[in-house]
């Protein structure tokens, strides 16, 4: 996360728009691992971006029904160790069935959208800004 003073960067805000709440209604809808099809309990499951969010930039939306697969976490992190290529993962996603990849653009319509300019155009996400200080004027008393 961004120090205090600092803006997030745009993979940052990419994350914050991605909720804990979208990723368990995504993985209760799949409830399996999409690379092995194994049966898994909601909590033994993770979502992973085939394409990384770390190098998101501009208006790259990585959110995406075709860039999110779920999968168990001993493929998760093959996935992350790049033992399973992306080629492999996107091709378990193009087989989903047009009902699934409606139901997951669903989930996440309701979710911010990471505008031309890096912001959250309807966010609730509060936005600090520092103070404005100006150094006081020193006058050389007369004598």
């Amino acid at each position: 996360m961004a120090g205090f003073f600092e803006p997030e960067n745009h993979s940052q805000k990419t994350r914050i728009a991605f909720t804990g709440s979208m990723k368990n209604k995504i993985k209760e809808l799949i409830g399996k691992c999409e690379y092995c099809n194994t049966k898994k309990k909601v909590n033994l499951l993770e979502i992973h971006h085939i394409s990384e969010v770390a190098k998101a930039t501009g208006t790259t939306d990585k959110n995406t029904p075709g860039n999110l697969i779920v999968l168990c976490k001993d493929h998760h992190k093959l996935a992350h160790d790049g033992e399973i290529t992306k080629i492999s993962l996107k091709s378990k996603v193009a087989k989903r069935s047009e009902q699934r990849k409606t139901e997951l653009r669903a989930i996440l319509r309701g979710r911010d959208k990471i505008s031309d300019n890096g912001g959250f155009p309807n966010s609730h996400y509060p936005t600090f800004k520092p103070p404005r200080i100006t150094p006081p004027i020193f006058k050389t008393p007369k004598f």
